[in-house]
């Protein structure tokens, strides 16, 4: 096997991954290893390429019924072109030394090593081409989005894996082992599938490899909850609840997760994920490679000149109604380069009106206590006793030591000034930079006062500033705005590309006049970054047991992720479970026993 990611490494990574297409010649040869890839999976991830989606505003109706009945419509005139399948297997979770690393500027200090979690997958990726027997309707807009992203059509009509739509019936002219039973094995393997925004996907499935759909949107839920028993996750799902990202479409969550996820970045992780691939190499000729990695660039101020080049259309969906004509960048590496730039300014701004406010919060505190210090100084009473008068003697020495405290916070505060008018903004300027020490000093000044007078306010204004003084020395540092800075110049571009084949990536004079093409789109990369992204979810929330000798992916917030679908513009995901006043259709009860009975036998 080989690895793709190289977490050791201190330059941006380039990543392969290898992808098996799957056809009509190579099907029964394929079909052992794929059974056993997906019987010993972790998790599964899917894809489809469909001929079209219907009328696109029905789609989005207010009402999910009316959705419902939109996609099932499709699903029953339309067809699956290509059937993408990810098997990711964990193999384990070993915690291992990483070296804590922080960037100034061009150099790199080395902050110590830090336990942290890797989990390790073994992925095998398939690119099924299919041909539907049954006649089906092709939009010519979706045909030309698949032109635009690669897709093979001459492969798919010559190879394409045949198939029939909706019940299960005999067919002579369709050969075995075809996708339909490849989708029964799924169902029985009880292992969690993953899909990107897969409302559309479960209803494509359920109709062309399983069985004709319900009528009714409530009897297909609760189809779904029994076929798929051990669950469905939805990352789309995730990104727009749990990991809370500027853009959701997929290869722009999936670029930014392998970021995320390359161990020489900046701020340390508690976990990583690392994938790897068997070894095709003169074993199998119908693999294909998708590459795909950035570079750096140089400097912030090619990241600001290219920002007026980057599509914002494109950089926040995912799409561009020009699609081709558009003239402005669709790099997805320089839309994250100018996300995380834009990001960066937004912390150095939040930590300066946060300083700002502390040293505001400083200078009020300050000056009060310097005022209450000469308040307390002029109404002593030692100014009004003679100096003859030796029977009052006692009396003011008392008296002294009354206010001895006071007078000490006004001699700490005027340390080391020629003038006890001393500039507030200078003044909290020095504290700022001596918080410690002045901290120190005026914790055993408060303590002097508040042991000779216990009632004086003085002594609460002083545990005012010495609790404000504590809290920003926990906040600031003196190296802070420095260390911004290094971040801010360091992290501000990517993705000056070191080959051609890096699609998604090419120079900045390119970049003005043309797009980068998407990086091997296609059904099988496509359940690859789907599952990619899902890995890196689970390493960041989730939790493993070892059950049945067997990992499985349990605790943490994975239980809160389980059969939640999204829908588009709802507030609340789809809940896929049975429920206690709907029943599953006639056509799915039939087929689901038929398949219990026969995986028994």
């Amino acid at each position: 096997m080989e690895t793709t990611t190289d977490h050791n490494s201190s330059t941006s990574p380039d990543y392969t991954v290898p992808i098996i297409n799957v056809h009509a010649d190579n099907f029964k040869s394929l079909w052992p290893s794929i059974l056993l890839a997906i019987r010993g999976s972790t998790f599964l991830a899917l894809d489809t390429e469909m001929s079209g989606l219907g009328d696109r505003k029905s789609l989005l109706a207010k009402c999910v019924e009316e959705r419902y009945k939109a996609m099932s419509s499709a699903a029953r005139s339309r067809s699956v072109l290509s059937f993408g399948l990810s098997c990711f297997k964990l193999q384990q979770v070993e915690t291992v030394d990483q070296t804590d690393k922080k960037n100034r500027g061009s150099e790199e200090e080395v902050h110590g090593t830090k336990k942290v979690k890797e989990w390790k997958y073994v992925v095998q990726n398939y690119d099924i081409a299919l041909l539907c027997f049954d006649e089906y309707v092709v939009e010519p807009r979706s045909m030309q989005f698949l032109i635009d992203h690669g897709f093979d059509f001459n492969r798919q009509f010559s190879k394409g894996s045949q198939y029939y739509r909706g019940n299960d019936r005999d067919h002579h002219d369709i050969s075995r082992p075809s996708v339909r039973d490849l989708f029964n094995e799924i169902l029985l393997s009880n292992v969690p599938i993953v899909l990107h925004n897969g409302i559309i996907d479960l209803v494509f499935l359920h109709q062309n490899f399983y069985c004709d759909l319900p009528l009714k949107f409530n009897t297909f839920v609760s189809n779904l909850s029994e076929m798929f028993s051990a669950g469905i996750f939805d990352t789309k799902y995730l990104i727009e609840y749990v990991m809370r990202m500027s853009a959701s479409y997929l290869l722009y969550v999936f670029k930014k997760c392998v970021r995320d996820n390359n161990k020489s970045s900046i701020h340390v992780n508690d976990s990583f994920v690392s994938t790897s691939f068997f070894n095709y190499q003169n074993k199998c000729s119908d693999v294909t490679y998708s590459y795909f990695g950035w570079q750096k660039r140089n400097s912030s101020d090619i990241t600001q000149k290219l920002s007026k080049t980057a599509c914002e259309m494109f950089a926040a969906h995912g799409w561009c109604r020009s699609g081709r004509k558009c003239t402005k960048s669709h790099d997805v590496d320089l839309i994250l380069d100018l996300d995380e730039h834009n990001l960066l300014k937004i912390e150095v701004k939040k930590k300066r009106k946060r300083e700002r406010k502390q040293k505001k919060r400083l200078a009020s505190v300050l000056l009060a206590t310097k005022n209450m210090a000469s308040d307390e100084e002029d109404a002593s009473p030692a100014k009004h006793v003679r100096p003859s008068d030796g029977g009052n003697r006692e009396g003011l020495s008392d008296a002294s030591d009354c206010d001895n405290g006071s007078s000490r916070v006004s001699e700490e505060l005027s340390n080391g000034s020629s003038s006890h008018t001393m500039d507030i903004d200078d003044m909290v300027t020095t504290t700022a930079v001596t918080t410690t020490s002045t901290t120190t000093s005026l914790t055993s000044t408060t303590t002097t006062a508040a042991t000779t007078t216990s009632n004086n306010p003085h002594h609460q204004i002083n545990g005012e500033l010495e609790e404000s003084l504590q809290h920003d020395s926990r906040q600031s540092s003196p190296d802070m705005l420095e260390e911004i800075k290094a971040i801010t110049d360091s992290l501000t571009s990517s993705a000056v590309p070191k080959d051609e084949k890096l699609g998604s990536s090419h120079s900045m004079e390119s970049t003005k006049n043309t797009k980068s093409a998407p990086c091997g789109h296609s059904s099988g990369f496509d359940a690859f970054m789907t599952g990619f992204i899902f890995s890196v979810a689970v390493a960041k929330f989730g939790e493993v047991d070892v059950k049945d000798c067997k990992l499985v992916l349990t605790g943490g917030q994975i239980r809160h992720w389980l059969n939640k679908v999204f829908l588009s513009n709802k507030d609340v995901p789809l809940s896929v479970c049975k429920s206690k006043f709907s029943q599953c259709s006639n056509f799915h009860r039939d087929k689901y026993r038929s398949l219990r009975s026969n995986s028994k036998t």
